[in-house]
């Protein structure tokens, strides 16, 4: 356990505050953007960090705002965009990468996003996230600074040109909920995945947590969305999930947590659960060399016992 900003908060307070900010939201219909994650070929390392290869920006805070469904969707974008950006094939080495990940904007979202349902700080989910990326690209984040964790509310969207924009999504990708073996293969292969969790209870109070493995419960309805960011298992067998969370360095490992893995997990959604990019494409080739749309990634929502 360690003490940090929720630390004098009560469970029911925590979780009432922060864990409304991801709202589940069922697709009506499938998006013609979206593509089924399919399994490859490439061999799957036992472990996977994508911190060590320069590819995930700093941990951020969402502050007061019920915004982690933003927060989840521009790290993966980010990370993905850094890794087409490298030239390289993501499951290779990325440690000499000078270019540090794009910062970018999660108030654009915020503020903006809320035609597709999303609900600014009252909650969101990421396939409308995605969307709007889609059609209108995502800015810097110097561009479009995040002030709502400030008050928790959402402003006027601002008006932007075409040049300010960074990159846009192609697509992205459907992945059966619950296949953690799946979730393992494109965490690897593609890069950190944006997944909804519901925020763990026990055996670990999540608000005080601050390291070893979580778990989280098993038939709890999703409210909180993070970024996987690796995987592996520690000395005593125990496999997790790495995960970046939305709470600010003094949370947790330094904002990160483990969470358990191949523990019997149960989907918690079905067939209209899981979206993610599986691709980043560029309006300004002078901005983003590398066409993004033959990478992939992918999101899951998963329930944990």
């Amino acid at each position: 356990m360690g003490l940090n900003q929720f630390s004098d908060m009560s469970d029911e307070e925590f979780t009432s505050k922060m864990g409304g900010c991801f709202k589940p939201g069922g697709l009506s219909s499938v998006p013609e953007n979206v593509q089924l994650f399919q399994r490859t070929s490439e061999p799957v390392a036992d472990s996977k960090d994508w911190r060590d290869d320069n590819v995930v920006t700093g941990v951020k805070n969402q502050g007061q705002c019920g915004s982690c469904w933003a927060f989840g969707a521009i790290g993966a974008v980010e990370s993905h965009l850094a890794i087409k950006k490298s030239g390289k094939s993501p499951a290779s080495n990325y440690a000499d990468n000078e270019s540090l990940p794009v910062s970018l904007s999660e108030q654009q979202l915020v503020d903006c996003n809320g035609a597709a349902g999303n609900n600014g700080c009252g909650g969101g989910f990421h396939w409308a996230a995605f969307q709007y990326i889609i059609s209108e690209g995502s800015l810097p984040e110097e561009n479009y600074p995040y002030i709502s964790g400030v008050d928790g509310a959402e402003r006027n969207c601002r008006n932007f040109n075409n040049q300010s924009v960074e990159t846009k999504l192609s697509s992205y990708a459907w992945v059966p909920a619950g296949q953690e073996d799946l979730l393992k293969e494109a965490v690897f292969v593609h890069g950190p995945v944006a997944v909804a969790i519901a925020i763990p209870t026990n055996p670990l109070s999540f608000k005080n947590y601050y390291r070893g493995i979580t778990s989280c419960p098993g038939d709890a309805e999703l409210n909180h969305a993070v970024l996987v960011v690796g995987y592996g298992t520690e000395a005593t067998g125990e496999d997790y999930w790495l995960i970046k969370n939305s709470y600010g360095e003094t949370w947790g490992d330094e904002g990160y947590f483990k969470l358990r893995r191949n523990a019997g997990n149960q989907p918690i959604a079905s067939e209209n659960a899981p979206v993610t990019p599986s691709g980043v494409n560029s309006l300004f080739p002078e901005k983003v060399i590398m066409d993004l749309r033959n990478g992939m990634t992918c999101e899951v929502l998963m329930g944990y016992e």
